[in-house]
This record gives C-alpha cells, sequence and structure tokens, in this order.
C-alpha cells in the first residue's frame, strides 16, 4: 500500500537532533496541566436567548468553553457535540455589549469595564456577543450570566480573546472559502502552542503527484501525519518522520519559522481526548528518546509479515503511521492484535472511527490557518 511521502524541508541536522537528549526536552508534566487543557480559559452555564420563533425566542441554558480563538456552546456539560461554535477569526470584529433602559446597547471595552461591571446587578445580568462584518453586526449572541461574578470573568475573558484574535489577524476576517469554512473548524497557527497536548495529531496533504497517488491508493484526503508533544507549559513540538530527516522533534515555532508547512495544500489538527498520567506520559517519553534519529523505512515486505502476525517487529526505521501508532501503544491506546505497520493517516482521520483504549477518542477535524497558505488562493468572505 502506498505511504506517506514526507517533503523536503529545512530542520534541525540529524547531528543536533541527536545532541538534544530528551532529558532536555522532558514531557510536560499533565498533573501541571489543568484538566480541561491549556486551551480552555473559561467555561460554564449561561442562559441563550434561541432564535427560533417556535420557541419564542426564548432564553435556553447552554455549557459554554472558550478556547483561544473561538467559542463553543453545549445542551450538556458532558456533550461532545457542541450545538454550535462562534469562531471569532472568521469576522473583522468581536465585541461584548449590554442592554439598558437608558443608553441603549453599551460597548464593554476594558476602558469602560470596571464603570459598567459596577453598574450590575441580579436583575441585569444580560450581555450581547456581537461578530462584525466590515461595521455591521453579522450576528448578535443575547446570552445571560448566572450570577454577576460570572458576568465580570465572561466579559473579562471574551475581551481578552476578541483582543487576541484582532491582533493575530490584523483585525480582518480570515476569508477561507466556502468549503473550508463549513467542512471544517479552524485553529490559528499563533494559538497551537496554546491549544495542543501530547498525543494530539497533525494530517498532511501534499500538493505534489507521489501523495496524489498515495492518497488515492489509500482512499485518504491525507498523505502523512505527525504527533504533537508538549514540552513546556507555553510550547509543543512535532514528532515527525521524514525521508530527509529521520525521526526528529521540532519546535512549532520553528516548523512556522522555517515554513516546513510549504509543500502541504492542508493542515489538520485533531485532539486527543484521553486522561494523561504520568506512568503513560513516561512511558512516551522513553520510546520518543530511543526513535530520535531512525531513518524511514517502509518496507513492503516487513508491513506484509507483520500485518499477518500482528505483532511488532523493531527495525532499523519507521514510516510515519506507523511512528504515530507506535506512540499510540505506549500510551495505551491501542491494543497488540494489529501491528503498528497496519496503520495509515486514513486510520487518524474522522473518516475513520479508530477505536482507542482508554475511553479516549480523537477530536473533530480543525483545519489549521497559516496566512501564507490561503494568500494564492482567491476565496470569499465566510459567515458562520
Amino acid at each position: 500500500m502506498a505511504e506517506e511521502v514526507a517533503a523536503g524541508t529545512e530542520n534541525l541536522s540529524l547531528e543536533e537532533t541527536k545532541a538534544n537528549p530528551i532529558s532536555e526536552i522532558k514531557l510536560y508534566n499533565p498533573a501541571e496541566e489543568a484538566k480541561t487543557g491549556p486551551g480552555v480559559l473559561h467555561e460554564g452555564w449561561l442562559a441563550k436567548r434561541s432564535g427560533n420563533v417556535l420557541l419564542f425566542n426564548k432564553y435556553q441554558d447552554r455549557y459554554f468553553r472558550l478556547r483561544s480563538d473561538k467559542v463553543y456552546y453545549y445542551d450538556k456539560k458532558e456533550a461532545t457535540q457542541p450545538k454550535g461554535v462562534i469562531e471569532f477569526a472568521l469576522f473583522t470584529n468581536t465585541a461584548v455589549r449590554r442592554p439598558t433602559t437608558d443608553r441603549g446597547e453599551v460597548v464593554i471595552t476594558e476602558e469602560n469595564f470596571e464603570a459598567e461591571s459596577a453598574l450590575i446587578t441580579k436583575d441585569t445580568l444580560e450581555l450581547m456577543l456581537c461578530v462584525y462584518d466590515g461595521d455591521t453586526i453579522d450576528r448578535k449572541f443575547e446570552l445571560k450570566a448566572p450570577g454577576i461574578e460570572e458576568w465580570k470573568k465572561w466579559v473579562t475573558h471574551l475581551l481578552s480573546v476578541a483582543k487576541d484574535v484582532k491582533k493575530a489577524t490584523g483585525g480582518k476576517a480570515i476569508k477561507i472559502g466556502k468549503e473550508r469554512s463549513w467542512k471544517y473548524e479552524h485553529l490559528l497557527e499563533t494559538n497551537v502552542n496554546k491549544e495542543a497536548r501530547t498525543g494530539d495529531i497533525l494530517l498532511f496533504k501534499s500538493r505534489d503527484w507521489k501523495s496524489f497517488a498515495a492518497r488515492w491508493a489509500s482512499l485518504s484526503e491525507f498523505d502523512h501525519i505527525a504527533m504533537f508533544l508538549r514540552t513546556s507549559e507555553t510550547s509543543v513540538s512535532l514528532l515527525e518522520v521524514s525521508k530527509e530527516r529521520g525521526v526528529d522533534l521540532t519546535s512549532w515555532d520553528d516548523f512556522v519559522a522555517q515554513k516546513r508547512y510549504a509543500p502541504y495544500d492542508k493542515l489538520v489538527y485533531r485532539a486527543l481526548n484521553v486522561d494523561r498520567d504520568q506512568e503513560s506520559i513516561e512511558k512516551l517519553q522513553a520510546f520518543v528518546a530511543g526513535s530520535l534519529g531512525k531513518s524511514y523505512r517502509l518496507d513492503a515486505k516487513a508491513v506484509l509479515k507483520q500485518y499477518k502476525s500482528g505483532a511488532d517487529e523493531e527495525g532499523e526505521g519507521v514510516f510515519p503511521s506507523q511512528l504515530v501508532a507506535l506512540c499510540y501503544k505506549q500510551l495505551g491506546l491501542l491494543g497488540d492484535n494489529w501491528a503498528a505497520t497496519t496503520y495509515w493517516p486514513v486510520n487518524f482521520s474522522a473518516s475513520k472511527e479508530l477505536k482507542l483504549l482508554r475511553n479516549a477518542s480523537l477530536g473533530a477535524e480543525m483545519l489549521v490557518f497559516i496566512e501564507d497558505m490561503f494568500k494564492e488562493q482567491p476565496q470569499e468572505e465566510s459567515k458562520a
């Protein structure tokens, strides 16, 4: 079967990789990480006014989760599929307003926050999250907080996120095209260090014809895969295999700065949902230490042999999806009934329901937005 084709790009030399032992890039202790993950800034119940006239536009309780560039709302706290997603980067601006009886809708800013919050009472807990197309409000979400302190927390966090997203996008709505707008959620490359955790994956769709053949042969949209490792509270790295570099670890900042995304038409992120315990993280860390510097190797005979036996056999090299599968085995997410060589990028995509152990699952596919990847593609403005 055809497999990933990793394009030649600039990266750390093999000598530099070997000189950077795993002790110097120790994986971030999950005990230091908030249970909800570093990307969840605030969460809780808010009442949301329905836009359905059949429901008389009544308020309905929804559970909201605010991340670094979007807010999700659910009908239940434990739900995994959101009822809706508000992606700030798809709009030119985001504002928080407060309805008043004598001044109309007051726009809340960092400058007037203290004065406006001092006027809040238990009877005036409404707030409006407004997203703009140019100077016009594209959509208004009417919300109500359960208490004064929660009102203050939500407004504070929403103002902060809106400010960060506007800075990252330059106040311009991301023009991603209709297909990308509706098929995927989006993750700004500037937020990857905040969002990604150990075990999350990155799927690649390459532009060259060999990669097209690989996707056709495997009935997949993707032809390459890498895995994130959180190496500190503020940064993540990509564990990847390429023909030129073998197995190496590159920080996300270097990946972007070196434009290693250039050979690809699409980068898609999927979060690994699992309770990360210290024992499995340490086991993965030891495995990564022994894998760095190994060569890229795809041996059809070895793949067929391991497919028949179902057993993993250590070889001189590995190919990308095999490496990710071996990492997942270290984390206790894949059993020993299938060899790691039987996994391909398509197995980790949303088109396949990969069965993971430990009640783990892979999240929705999210298109990683790197501005340079979209500059040459004429696309229309999208609306949520």
